[in-house]
């Protein structure tokens, strides 16, 4: 099982998803860019610090299947978010939540 989270940076067109897989406790992140710039993506939680870079580099345009990211040094209770910054521009979303 995991959870999915659908970043779509607005005026963009740039998208993120995200699956986090439990059995493994890694986030694995697709990212499909029409334009080719600068990219972040973060892991923070729900007061802002942030808690790892999945990805950041200059890419060029296209689909890129990330490496997964091991989430297993990361706190699992509470709220946490993935940001993806593109050429200055920020979207944030929701991707974990406490497991039990």
């Amino acid at each position: 099982g995991g959870v999915g989270a659908l970043l779509v940076a607005s005026g963009m067109a740039a998208t993120a998803f995200a699956v986090r897989n439990v059995g493994t406790n890694a986030v694995q992140v697709t990212l499909s860019l029409p334009d080719p710039g600068f990219v972040e993506i973060e892991i923070m939680d729900f007061y802002g610090k942030r808690l790892g870079t999945v990805f950041s580099g200059n890419l060029s345009s296209g689909i890129f299947p990330m490496a997964p990211y091991s989430v297993k040094d990361i706190d699992n209770n509470g709220i946490k978010f993935m940001t993806l910054h593109i050429n200055g521009k920020m979207v944030l979303k929701k991707v974990m939540t406490k497991v039990r």
